[in-house]
């Protein structure tokens, strides 16, 4: 062994590259976060494919649209992908909307943790849904279910083709 330290295979020493990963960029949005469960709806005449980390969100959506529209088929024609977040413990009652819109890009915060971005273009929703958001009914059907219904409402009244990556 030198004074430098162990070499590694890449030729790094031990020490520069856990320096190296140190200085990896961390995923700050939580883009990664599985969401294992999923679930075909049909809105306005349209496949959508509802998915999260989160029974309560699925039971939550289904109970909503239920009776509202005919099963879905054929491929989804867009995605809500909806993660659900631990409480943070604010134990705030108030929710502000505040949103901005620019063409095909929707952008709203609902409170302090609910957080919903839609790409019309790419026919896709993220949205980050605090735990305590998702189990109240009122506050789930009444503002989250609604902003998302209002914002993907445009793209799903006109034709669109499948989505093929999911």
């Amino acid at each position: 062994m030198s004074e430098e330290g162990p070499k590694l295979s890449s030729g790094a020493r031990k020490d520069e590259r856990m320096f190296i990963a140190e200085l990896a960029p961390t995923d700050l949005l939580r883009r990664s976060t599985p969401t294992p469960l999923h679930r075909d709806v049909r809105i306005e005449g349209s496949t959508v494919r509802v998915e999260t980390n989160s029974a309560a969100v699925l039971e939550r959506m289904q109970a909503a649209l239920e009776g509202q529209e005919e099963t879905p088929s054929g491929q989804p024609e867009f995605l809500w992908r909806l993660v659900v977040e631990p409480d943070s413990g604010s134990g705030i009652d108030w929710h502000p909307l505040t949103a901005f819109s620019d063409g095909e890009l929707f952008l709203a915060n609902i409170g302090q943790r609910n957080f919903i971005a839609v790409d019309l273009k790419a026919r896709q929703t993220i949205a980050f849904v605090e735990e305590r958001f998702a189990n109240d009914e009122q506050l789930f059907e009444r503002l989250f279910l609604a902003t998302l219904l209002r914002t993907t409402k445009p793209c799903l009244r006109s034709p669109n083709p499948p989505l093929t990556d999911l």
